[in-house]
This record gives structure tokens, sequence and C-alpha cells, in this order.
């Protein structure tokens, strides 16, 4: 019980220092690190995806092509250490046209809060395409279920789900 709890722990305090990436093909990319924050979980509720035509997929993957990021073994359930990889496809988006992603945890018991944030991702894209964002856990992450949220010039688009399991 000792070293659950030891682990527990650990596992909060290296949440934070997750590593996401995104790759993509076009040159205008913006990448901005933002701090993890708690949010309340008392009467939160998500927000409604408003999808704007842009996106035309979202793949989650263990892996992509080094090309095209085309997924490779596509699932939603991943192992804690696995690195997770988000393919966005995007159609004709327009000049300049901010795409955001956000990882964060749903519900993995008393290892975190619901609603933390592990990590956030900015990039800038032109045109039609996959971009590959990815979370890369150093030290793997809690079993349970997490999510993620990709805003279309800051308007949520698409909301996925995915779980850790053992």
């Amino acid at each position: 019980m000792k070293n659950l709890r030891v682990f527990l722990i650990l596992l909060m305090v290296l949440l934070p220092s997750l590593a996401c990436k995104a790759v993509a093909g076009g040159s205008n990319q913006v990448e901005e690190a933002i701090e993890p924050t708690d949010i309340p979980t008392e009467e939160v509720s998500l927000p409604a995806p408003r999808s704007g035509g842009i996106i035309t997929r979202v793949t989650l993957a263990r892996g992509s092509t080094p090309k095209d990021y085309e997924p490779v073994d596509p699932t939603t359930e991943f192992a804690p250490q696995d690195t997770i990889h988000a393919i966005v496809t995007v159609k004709q988006a327009p000049t300049d046209t901010k795409f955001t992603v956000k990882w964060l945890i749903t519900d993995v018991g008393d290892a975190a809060e619901p609603n933390y944030l592990l990590d956030v991702t900015e990039t800038v894209q032109t045109g039609s395409g996959n971009m590959d964002f990815t979370l890369t856990p150093k030290s793997g992450l809690a079993v349970g279920s997490y999510r993620i949220e990709i805003y279309v010039n800051d308007v949520l688009d698409r909301m996925v789900e995915y779980t850790i399991a053992d």
C-alpha cells in the first residue's frame, strides 16, 4: 500500500513533465508550451464541440508514417508507456489557421483530479493534410480515461476520448 502511495505521488509530480509535440508538413508551425493547471471539478460541464468543417478526421494511433503522418496501429486503448499519436486530418484550412490540442485527464481515480491539463500544443497551418500531435509519457500514465480537445482558432471543434489500460 505504501509503494502504491509513493507511485501515485511520483506520478502526480511527473505528469506535468509529459512531452507533447506537434509535427506537421507546413512551414508556418508555431509551438507554445503552457503550464498544466487544475480545473475545478465542481459543477464542471464539458464544452460541446462545434465542427467548423476544416477537420475531417481525428485518429488516435500508436504511430504514424514519417512522410504523410498516416496513422499506424489505430486504437483508443493504450498502455501506460505508449506514445499516443493524434492524427488530425484537415481540408482547405485558410491561411494561418491556429490549431490547439489539449491533453486532459478524465478519470484516473485518486491519482489525479478530473479535467487535469497534461499538456497543450498550438500550431498554425494552411491547406490540407495530416498533422501528428503526440503525447509521450516519461514515467507512464495512470490507468484510466483521458481525452483530447482540438480547437480551431480557439473554438472547440473535436473531443476524442481514449483509455490507458495495463
